[in-house]
């Protein structure tokens, strides 16, 4: 879209949406953070589902264009500059529509630049703002001078909260944990795994099926005294754990009740290409991380794939992990030191990944298990040529120009599924590099 005519109706759009949430005074609960913001995003909408009617950003609508569309339930136009100006008309409609507003609207407030949250809080009043992590080496990063401007500009979400409204921060994360509310009249909600948590999580731990394959996350959530036990189905990864976590902090902030919550949470399908646990070809077993890839997520993923066990290998499908800067020579090495102490053998997608490979080897893995694919399209074939009975894969990358759900797709048990289990599935995907 030309930057012109972006900049124009993401303007208009704007405005309607700032009228919208005037005429219908909806809380608003806007989450950032540099890990997790779509998970804990599609957490939060279904744990408040129990008490409310709730609105969510489809998919990661978490710029200047995706936070208006999402207030005015609006899908995105994509490339068509007709379908925009439609869109600026059915937000004029959306004004002035009879049907009954829902109660609470849930959004991503992402940052690409610096200026983006600052231009977001200028407009978007809120009740509730979560911030999830503020890793060393954030996406993005690129961008910005530093990693401690990613998290400045991320925290400006603060300044658009109300004078009555809660902060939710993760206790975990040092960093994050030091926020405080701007007002004396708001309040700070803290949710973790560690000792000192509001919302805390104890006893995570993987569920598994009679024949070894993971089911899903379980673990004790405690809040004021009061303990119940959560599952969340089709994912693994502490990364969930702490979405459900934050969710629940949420919700129960707003006066939940915690039984309902997490009955609701529960029922939550697994957010695409997070961690999700798919039936692969061979009985083998996918887990798909294949939405983007930073440092601090793969490792994670890395950690996981290596407390699974497996009758058969561990395998990685790693791509790049751009808009790191002058971040991504060291991050890639340390990525390939990690996967050869985890994976038996390991596939590469892009320029960045092959440091990954290189570093893999001089690590100590055969090079004989190493295979390197310069473009995505190589990957797929590559990839199912490897699996054999019983293994387990790991699929982590960057989304721009990587798009390892096209490897994901080509090991599905059951390709016809992919519309409803992937990511970037929209037609408007299919010629994208």
């Amino acid at each position: 879209m030309h930057a012109l005519f972006k900049k124009v109706v993401a303007a208009a759009l704007t405005q309607e949406a700032r009228f919208l949430l005037w005429r219908h005074k909806p809380r608003v609960v806007a989450i950032t953070g540099s890990v997790g913001k779509t998970t804990t995003k599609d957490f939060t909408a279904a744990a408040l589902s129990a008490h409310a009617a709730v609105r969510k950003s489809p998919k990661s609508y978490n710029s200047e264009l995706g936070i208006p569309l999402t207030v005015l339930g609006l899908k995105s136009a994509w490339g068509s500059p007709w379908g925009w100006c439609a869109n600026v008309v059915r937000g004029v409609a959306a004004l002035w529509a009879r049907e009954r507003y829902p109660e609470i609207v849930v959004v991503e407030a992402g940052v690409d630049g610096p200026g983006d949250m600052r231009a977001l809080v200028r407009w978007l009043p809120v009740d509730v703002a979560v911030i999830t992590r503020f890793p060393e080496v954030p996406v993005h990063v690129a961008f910005f001078s530093s990693p401690e401007e990613v998290a400045k500009e991320k925290a400006l979400l603060l300044d658009a909260l109300r004078p009555e409204g809660t902060v939710v921060v993760n206790h975990d994360d040092a960093k994050v944990r030091a926020l405080a509310p701007r007002h004396p009249t708001q309040k700070k909600v803290t949710y973790g795994l560690a000792y000192g948590a509001d919302v805390r999580g104890t006893e995570v731990r993987i569920r598994y099926g009679a024949e070894g394959v993971p089911l899903g996350m379980e673990f004790r959530v405690t809040w004021e005294g009061k303990s119940a036990p959560v599952f969340l189905p089709g994912v693994v990864g502490e990364q969930s754990v702490y979405a459900a976590l934050a969710a629940l902090a949420v919700a129960l902030s707003l006066g939940g009740n915690m039984v309902a919550l997490i009955a609701a949470l529960q029922k939550a399908p697994p957010t695409p290409g997070r961690m999700r646990v798919l039936a692969g070809i061979r009985n083998s077993t996918i887990i798909d991380d294949s939405y983007n890839a930073s440092p601090v997520a793969l490792h994670k993923a890395l950690d996981t794939l290596a407390e699974l066990p497996t009758s058969g290998k561990k395998v990685c499908v790693l791509g790049d992990m751009r808009e790191l800067g002058q971040f991504a020579h060291k991050a890639h090495l340390e990525a390939g030191q990690h996967a050869a102490q985890v994976c038996d053998r390991l596939i590469t997608v892009g320029e960045y990944a092959r440091m990954v490979a290189q570093a893999a080897q001089e690590a100590g893995l055969d090079a004989a298990h190493i295979t390197v694919c310069e473009k995505s399209a190589d990957a797929p074939e590559s990839a199912v040529a490897h699996i054999a009975e019983g293994d387990l894969i790991l699929v982590k990358g960057s989304q721009a120009g990587i798009r390892l759900e096209r490897v994901v797709r080509a090991l599905l048990r059951n390709p016809d599924e992919a519309p409803q289990l992937l990511v970037r599935q929209e037609k408007e995907w299919r010629h994208r590099p």
